[in-house]
C-alpha cells in the first residue's frame, strides 16, 4: 500500500497521511519559531484545500459561523467560483483550531510572505519534520484532495471543495484510486475471518 500511495506525478506532489502527522507534530523552538506562521498557513491550506492566491485574499469575513458551526466562503481568484467549504467537517475541524489560535488578528494570519519565500521556508520546515519530499505550498492542496479521496470522499464532492469548474481537473488526483482499491478490499478480507 505503501509503495502504491506515495507514487507522484511531476508537480502533483502531496503529503501521505504519516507525512502530514509529522507536519502537524513538529515543534518549532529557537529561531525556528519564526516559521510557525507558515506553518500553520500550510496546515491549514492541507485541511481547506486552498491555493495561494486564495489563502491570501482571504479575510475574517470570510469565516461564516452558521448553526454553531464554521464554514469558509470565498470566491477563487483563479476561476472566479464561489467555494463553499465546511471547516467543522475537514480533517475533524483542525483548520479551526488553527484560526482560533489567530482569533485576535484573524487578518494578519492572511498575509503571507511571497511564494517563493514562502516555499523555502516549507523546505526548511519539512526538513525539520523529516520529510524528504520537496514541498511547495501548492502540495498542501494536492494533499488535501488525495487525501480525502483516499478516506473515501467522492470525486466529485472533492471537485466543489476544490472549486474546480471541470471535473477532468479534479481527476488528477484519482492516483490515489489504486491505494483505496486497496484499503476497500483488504477490508472485506477483514470482514471474512
Amino acid at each position: 500500500l505503501g509503495d502504491v500511495y506515495k507514487r507522484q506525478e511531476g508537480s502533483h506532489t502531496h503529503l501521505a497521511p504519516e507525512e502530514l502527522h509529522k507536519f502537524e507534530n513538529l515543534q518549532l523552538t529557537g529561531r525556528y519559531t519564526r516559521l510557525q506562521k507558515t506553518k500553520d498557513a500550510f496546515l491549514f491550506c492541507c485541511y481547506a484545500g486552498l491555493r495561494y492566491s486564495d489563502f491570501t485574499h482571504l479575510t475574517s469575513e470570510n469565516i461564516i459561523e452558521f448553526h454553531k458551526e464554521f464554514w469558509l466562503i470565498y470566491k477563487s481568484v483563479k476561476t472566479g467560483t464561489e467555494v463553499r467549504l465546511p471547516l467543522y467537517l475537514l480533517f475533524e475541524g483542525k483548520g479551526i483550531h488553527i484560526l482560533h489560535r489567530y482569533k485576535n488578528d484573524l487578518n494578519s494570519f492572511f498575509k503571507l510572505k511571497d511564494n517563493s519565500n514562502l516555499n523555502k521556508e516549507l523546505n526548511v520546515l519539512a526538513k525539520l519534520a523529516g520529510i524528504s519530499k520537496h514541498i511547495s505550498f501548492h502540495t498542501a492542496r494536492h494533499t488535501n484532495a488525495t487525501l480525502l479521496i483516499y478516506k473515501g470522499a467522492n470525486i466529485t464532492t472533492v471537485q466543489k471543495l476544490l472549486g474546480h469548474k471541470n471535473l477532468t481537473t479534479t481527476q488528477i488526483y484519482g492516483e490515489v484510486m489504486g491505494s483505496t482499491i486497496v484499503r476497500d478490499l483488504k477490508k472485506c478480507q477483514k470482514g471474512k475471518d
